[in-house]
């Protein structure tokens, strides 16, 4: 591989916060670094204009600084009318500097594993979908005729983890994420998860929520995939409750038989289903700053955020199954830190709380159960040597 692997110590970790992490949400189309991002262009674009026209599409718009770059690609807090549709679009103008090139994808995975030992974290779940970074011809969507195949791309990415590993000690593990929309590929993902048992852990369903209620043939294509899952003891998560309202948390228990929810910010307008979530210890895979700026509850005033209802009277406070994840760093520019301080310096949410947050992702986890038993007393271990003064 092109890119050359760097050498961080402790010296160059996060200086606040510094329990260790585990983190389940966060999508690897999502971690890219914006220098990495302008190192991609450049690269690309000493190929030729051709060549990066070809790549890029209608998105090859460039950019003279980071500012520019900015501008098209992160949501700022103060960001007009933002959401989920309006998020999707930020990819659109760096996905197509990755898609098919395995020294770019290399590169992104490694260095979210680099990003995520600087913030501590011990444990990590990775998702994506192979399709969406692959250059293969996959009918009936993806007419490229490039030589990268979703295995690919999986395979690329496992090896990137593995030299991550070997310098940084991080434990990543993959969930591949069906795409709404996306039907056809649905059984095409459970064979690339059972190929790639080794790392693959879990699956997931992401996209732009519209009601779906799974009863339509393409729908229904989903509902079989995650059966079949399920039989086979592949686990599963589910982005619901994000933009959709509370029936799409329902639909994905129901007719996809998730083990987590990601977002499920919507959960807050059903009291019954609130119960049903806390009754049956089902985990929510939060997301602060996401679900501020796309999922539905903007309205410049921190107080209307769903977190805080969760933390005074729902989530942290009423001891409900939950973690904070960062979901796509590239759009919101945080991690985990800030979002730890976030909800302690916006809703109060004590130290503990956030620990115990830490020890609900562990054991929500998609692990084995033996490797799962291992984090949940390492992390045990240490946070028993945590100073509540100290943050």
């Amino acid at each position: 591989m092109a890119f050359k692997r760097k050498s961080l110590n402790e010296n160059d970790r996060c200086k606040s916060y510094k329990w260790p992490k585990v983190e389940l949400h966060v999508h690897l189309e999502g971690v890219v670094r914006l220098s990495t991002i302008v190192d991609l262009q450049r690269e690309a674009q000493e190929k030729g204009p051709e060549d990066f026209a070809k790549m890029m599409g209608p998105f090859s718009e460039s950019w003279e600084n980071m500012s520019e770059l900015r501008s098209l690609v992160v949501i700022e807090e103060g960001d007009k009318d933002p959401s989920l549709l309006l998020f999707l679009e930020r990819f659109k103008f760096f996905m197509g500097l990755i898609q098919g090139s395995r020294d770019a994808i290399y590169r992104v995975t490694y260095e979210f594993v680099e990003d995520a030992y600087q913030q501590r974290v011990e444990y990590a779940e990775l998702r994506f979908c192979p399709m969406l970074l692959a250059s293969a011809k996959l009918e009936p969507h993806f007419k490229s005729s490039g030589n990268m195949s979703p295995d690919d791309v999986i395979t690329v990415v496992k090896q990137a983890i593995a030299d991550a590993h070997e310098d940084y000690g991080v434990k990543v593990r993959l969930i591949l994420a069906n795409v709404i929309g996306l039907w056809e590929y649905a059984m095409p993902i459970i064979d690339l998860a059972i190929k790639h048992s080794d790392i693959v852990v879990g699956i997931d369903v992401a996209g732009y929520e519209n009601g779906h209620i799974y009863k339509t043939k393409k729908e229904k294509l989903f509902i079989a995939a995650f059966d079949k899952a399920k039989e086979l003891g592949i686990h599963r998560t589910a982005h619901a409750g994000e933009a959709g309202g509370a029936s799409s948390i329902k639909n994905a228990l129901l007719y996809l038989n998730a083990e987590r929810i990601g977002h499920g910010y919507h959960a807050i307008e059903d009291p019954v289903l609130l119960d049903f979530l806390k009754d049956k210890n089902i985990h929510i895979e939060c997301c602060l700053t996401s679900c501020c700026k796309i999922g539905g509850f903007w309205n410049k005033r921190w107080d209307a955020h769903p977190i805080k209802k969760y933390s005074r009277k729902r989530f942290f406070d009423r001891d409900m199954n939950c973690s904070l994840s960062t979901d796509d760093p590239t759009i919101f520019q945080n991690n985990l830190a800030m979002e730890y301080k976030k909800c302690q310096k916006r809703f109060k949410v004590s130290t503990k709380k956030l620990l115990e947050s830490n020890l609900n992702a562990a054991k929500a986890s998609f692990l084995p159960n033996d490797e799962k038993e291992d984090l949940v007393k390492s992390l045990e271990k240490q946070f028993a040597l945590v100073s509540f003064d100290s943050f």
